[in-house]
């Protein structure tokens, strides 16, 4: 009889046989047998191990128990189950007793149970996170405990199954793009500062399916604990969910008023959460690295595009799902899960060697190209959002290519995932103060309202003027022109309620503004002409007008 099968005998006498042939050790009057290891392995913290146990007597073979390593030193563990019929060992058998289980302890069997998500060592842990040796998973390296189809593993399921189920190919891509960037995040945010750092905001009236198809094609997962909450959940179990969940989309579902600022307060919470990953900081325990903040990319649902702060519009993509669903083949997605995650896991076995690196090289040399090039103005995370999934579009069809599978039919997909960022930021724009005090001081100029002078024409005898300009500077009067653009703007009913002082924080803020001598307005001087100004670099301006080649006029 094998040891390790010993469980499967009432027969006392056969047990302590094999165990005293294995052992070489006389079986004293009672001995503790280890039957299997439970590992907990923790991100934050060391591993933690339970151990399945039994106590065989000479006439009895009682019920097991789990025990910490260490309890096996206590003599006492003996009464753990319970005091009928055993008595406490003498100091030499108890010695024996433990020899016998460490020897035994070398060949049992060890069952991991993983206290997290995501990338760890080198695989993928997901699902109920339970990995033992009768996994059933056939993908070296990726692990769902939910039943997992490979024989359709690979990108013919995202063609033949998963984008049909969007009106537009387009936000299918955008929705499939996110779930395979969101399983990079962790690796990424080890190479460096740069990686994802948005939230996908899935905004659509009730009954448009905005919830059923977030569910269908972005949790695959089949683990609820880890992947899904509400904004009725409390902030302390929203962030929780948040931190724990790694390398995954996490699912924050029905965003319902704007109205109610405890919602909004939620939201803005989860916006930072996942939207400030590029300055977190981090902590080293030995190997393990563990992320201040969410390793995860959020997704929220809502009927109307949440009201939050003006900073925290661009950490968002707002994607309006209207009626924007196939639900026949969005049925077939909900019924074909097990091939859902086989074409996950088939994907992330493909990254784990040198992927991410390239994924973060594609990423930067998209954001140079858009960085130094004639583009549309954009804030730079609005810049930062397009680069990572022009990046994930390159690496995918390069997934694809080593699958032998023909990508051209969203070969257009880099010019429309532009456009709907170009409209974002557009909107984003046109509600920015900032850009408004632009937008109306170029419109003021255009009808002579302003007067503008090159510095190198300024004399003694020059009257004061509204805007000075060099090549590389703008100096603008910094009181009557603020007074001018607020009454334009009163005139035009167009909502500017900015103070003078808090416009010249937040262009400074955002480096339109230089100061001299820790001020933000200062006198100007060019022989006897004096005026009171503040400076502007030409540089930095040019992104906040309309057209992409038009500066404001100054001569």
């Amino acid at each position: 009889m094998n040891l390790l099968n010993h469980s499967q005998t009432n027969n006392i006498q056969d047990i302590i046989d094999n165990i005293e042939e294995q052992t070489n050790l006389t079986v004293p009057s009672a001995v503790i047998i280890p039957l299997k290891q439970h590992r907990t392995v923790n991100l934050s913290a060391n591993d933690t191990f339970e151990i399945d146990v039994e106590l065989v007597t000479r006439k009895k073979i009682f019920k097991k128990i789990s025990i910490q390593p260490a309890e096996i030193e206590n003599p006492n563990l003996v009464y753990k189950f319970g005091t009928k019929g055993v008595s406490r060992l003498s100091e030499d058998e108890w010695d024996i007793c433990k020899k016998i289980y460490h020897k035994l302890s070398e060949n049992i069997d060890e069952e991991c149970v993983y206290g997290f998500v995501g990338a760890f060592d080198n695989k993928y842990i997901f699902g109920d996170n339970i990995i033992s040796p009768t996994s059933t998973n056939t993908i070296k390296n990726v692990f769902f405990r939910s039943p997992c189809t490979i024989e359709h593993a690979s990108a013919n399921f995202f063609f033949e199954k998963y984008l049909p189920c969007f009106k537009s190919q387009t936000e299918g891509l955008i929705f499939l793009f996110t779930l395979l960037l969101s399983t990079c995040i962790s690796r990424l945010g080890n190479l460096g500062t740069d990686r994802p750092s948005f939230i996908l905001a899935v905004i659509g009236r009730t009954g448009s399916y905005k919830t059923s198809t977030v569910q269908a094609t972005l949790n695959p997962y089949n683990n609820e604990n880890f992947s899904v909450c509400s904004f009725e959940d409390t902030v302390a179990s929203i962030v929780a969910t948040l931190k724990q969940s790694r390398d995954m989309i996490t699912i924050v579902d029905d965003f319902y008023t704007n109205t109610d600022r405890e919602i909004t307060a939620k939201l803005e919470k989860i916006i930072r959460l996942n939207g400030d990953k590029s300055s977190v900081a981090k902590k080293m325990s030995g190997k393990k690295i563990v992320s201040e903040s969410s390793d995860t990319i959020t997704v929220v649902t809502g009927e109307q595009i949440p009201k939050v702060r003006f900073s925290s519009i661009p950490r968002m993509f707002i994607i309006d799902f209207q009626e924007a669903v196939n639900l026949q083949a969005l049925t077939e997605l909900q019924a074909s899960q097990a091939e859902f995650r086989g074409a996950l896991a088939d994907f992330i076995q493909y990254t784990l060697d040198d992927f991410c690196i390239k994924l973060r090289q594609k990423f930067l040399d998209h954001r140079d190209s858009i960085t130094h090039h004639a583009v549309p103005k954009w804030h730079p995370r609005y810049t930062s959002m397009c680069c990572w999934f022009l990046a994930i579009y390159d690496m995918f069809c390069e997934y694809c290519t080593t699958k032998n599978i023909s990508f051209t039919n969203i070969s257009d997909f880099p010019s429309n995932i532009r456009h709907y960022i170009a409209e974002q930021s557009k909107r984003y724009l046109e509600n920015d103060s900032i850009f408004i005090f632009f937008k109306t001081l170029k419109s003021l100029c255009g009808e002579n309202k302003l007067h503008t002078i090159n510095t190198s024409k300024i004399t003694n005898d020059t009257p004061k003027t509204d805007i000075l300009y060099s090549d590389d500077y703008v100096w603008i009067e910094s009181v009557n022109v603020f007074a001018k653009i607020k009454l334009a703007c009163q005139n035009e009913g167009i909502l500017f309620d900015l103070s003078r002082q808090e416009l010249y924080q937040k262009l400074e803020s955002e480096k339109l503004l230089i100061t001299k001598d820790n001020r933000r307005s200062y006198e100007y001087r060019k022989g006897q002409f004096r005026q009171s100004v503040i400076c502007l670099p030409r540089n930095n301006i040019n992104r906040y007008f309309a057209d992409d080649k038009e500066d404001i006029k100054l001569c």
